[in-house]
């Protein structure tokens, strides 16, 4: 039986599959998460099998940025970790911040302002996302309720005085 994390590359190209096996996790343990890191990245969660070992395939998204990251198999009481090099999926020597047909501020399918499926207000593994719309108003808030103490402090006030006057 292995002791440590195998990995079918250490080299992988976002959006491709990597293929891992890990022992040493609980028989049957269920819940055993598969992440890549430097930002955390939750890929996907596993069993493993009635000898502790989990064997599995993922695929890394696209959007994880290229450069070296940490491969994470994490259980109950197991953890392994591999280093991996994650490469850019965009091969076709466009400028760099284009789609592949080097259009800026497009998708790899050229559509403007869509995300690689297509559909706006979605992310590039088709997950919906909350437009960003660059606004902070926490400071408006924070008058706003400042405002309404010292309004309803003068009420208070203003109340007392008629009743004694």
């Amino acid at each position: 039986m292995p002791e440590d994390l195998i990995l079918s590359a250490t080299t992988v190209t976002q959006g491709d599959s990597l293929t891992f096996t890990g022992p040493g996790f609980g028989a049957g343990e269920d819940g055993i998460e598969s992440a890549i890191f430097s930002s955390k990245i939750t890929l996907d969660f596993h069993t493993a099998d009635e000898n502790g070992m989990v064997t599995d395939t993922v695929t890394i998204p696209h959007h994880v940025e290229p450069g070296e990251h940490i491969f994470r198999l994490k259980g109950e009481a197991q953890v392994h970790l591999a280093e991996i090099t994650v490469l850019d999926d965009d091969d076709d020597g466009g400028d760099p911040g284009h789609d592949h047909g080097g259009r800026p501020g497009h998708d790899h399918g050229g559509k403007p302002g869509h995300d690689h499926g297509g559909r706006p207000g979605h992310d590039h593994d088709g997950k919906p996302h909350l437009a960003d719309t660059g606004g902070d108003r926490s400071a408006v808030l924070l008058g706003g309720a400042a405002g309404l103490l010292l309004l309803g402090g003068g009420a208070i006030l203003l109340t007392r005085r008629v009743r004694r006057g």
